[in-house]
């Protein structure tokens, strides 16, 4: 009887198993590569951990660039993982858009997260090191980011309580991210501090548009944390009423949730909101252009002509017959343009019926480039519509 019970387990874990593997396919999170790292810093006097989750077949997507969501407190693992998880449950067209980094706080008697996030030392002995960390993300982990990895501009900040209220202030102090997502921040911490300075800020001072998510949960109930509520009132009054022309803000509130419970669904709901936010900028275009070599590369010998259109002037605007690629040789044709970015555009042979399929990048849709930090781009053709 041990036998058979034993083979019958093998047998259902043997299905379980390739079910599994079928919806791993299904989700493309196969190739899902995760990277543990230190940086030495010359900010701290010890080296700070990071986490590195790159996208589904990073290696293989070579004509993509990536978004950067930088997850705080990814000490607690949780944090980094749901962050790295949720967008394919929430749009496919954003599944694979993201590297995702994770920052990590030392958890010690010695030295916590409250000594990352906090400006000022607190009657536990704790804090004072925010500015140390922001100059360390700003200066030594995003420059190691973007020398070792595809990346856009886009830099997304993702934060829960201190975590959160440290982003905010790294927007007004540094202005570290372009987005951020907020779960809960305490915007009273000592003396209404966080409220007052997102309030009395200058958002002239900016260089940039942001967008900013910012939800709450039932913090006042807790005796200790009854400031919470009128703190971050004023501040979704201030946003509500004076709107600084730099800042798009939304916030949610979730009553029947505590600090924790509230992570999952702020968070999703903060990714859809971020997610209808990057489709509207999407459409506009810098009024500056930037000079790119564009390749499309055909493995079988092809000697009909080759177009390529999109979403402004130089790409033609959407015509199928837009600007014709220059043969380079016989699988390798390619065009020197001035793109206004973000720049989204397709290939055809001519019409959209021989629309070209591309196998070197994953995003859904149309093709992007997004920096002008890259100067070529080289997609490869998997098909063709026809």
């Amino acid at each position: 009887m041990l036998k058979i019970n034993a083979y019958f387990f093998l047998i259902v874990f043997s299905i379980f198993s390739s079910f599994l593997a079928n919806a791993q396919k299904m989700l493309n999170y196969n190739e899902f590569t995760t990277i543990e790292t230190e940086l030495k810093s010359q900010y701290f006097d010890f080296n700070r951990k990071i986490i590195i989750g790159l996208p589904p077949n990073y290696n293989e997507m070579t004509a993509q660039d990536y978004d950067v969501m930088y997850v705080f407190d990814s000490q607690d693992r949780p944090y980094f993982d749901l962050v790295r998880a949720l967008p394919v449950f929430i749009d496919t067209k954003y599944e694979s858009r993201f590297i995702v980094v994770g920052v990590l706080s030392p958890q010690d008697k010695e030295y916590t997260r409250q000594d990352d996030f906090l400006k000022i030392k607190y009657p536990s002995g704790h804090g004072g090191y925010h500015k140390n960390l922001c100059q360390f993300v700003q200066n030594e982990l995003m420059p190691y980011i973007a020398k070792n990895y595809r990346i856009t501009d886009r830099k997304i900040a993702v934060g829960h309580s201190l975590g959160g209220s440290f982003s905010l202030e790294a927007l007004l102090d540094f202005e570290l991210f372009t987005d951020y997502i907020t779960v809960s921040p305490n915007m009273y911490l000592t003396d209404w501090s966080v409220a007052n300075h997102l309030v009395n800020f200058d958002y002239n001072q900016l260089k940039d548009n942001h967008f900013i998510f910012a939800s709450d949960a039932n913090e006042e109930l807790i005796e200790k944390w009854k400031n919470w509520k009128p703190a971050r009132e004023k501040v979704y009054d201030f946003f509500e009423n004076k709107k600084p022309k730099q800042i798009t803000f939304y916030h949610k509130t979730y009553p029947q949730s505590d600090h924790m419970t509230t992570v999952p669904p702020a968070l999703i709901d903060g990714f859809k909101t971020y997610f209808a936010y990057r489709d509207s900028v999407d459409e506009i275009l810098t009024q500056k252009e930037h000079k790119v070599k564009i390749s499309l590369v055909i493995k079988n010998k092809f000697t009909k002509d080759i177009y390529i259109t999109g979403n402004q002037e130089a790409l033609k605007n959407w015509n199928p017959q837009g600007v014709k690629l220059k043969a380079e040789n016989d699988s390798v044709f390619s065009v020197e343009l001035k793109l206004k970015l973000p720049a989204q555009f397709k290939f055809t042979r001519g019409s959209w019926e021989t629309e070209a399929y591309i196998k070197n990048s994953s995003i859904p849709g149309n093709l992007r480039i997004e920096t002008d930090k890259r100067k070529n781009y080289a997609f490869e053709v998997s098909s063709w519509a026809d």
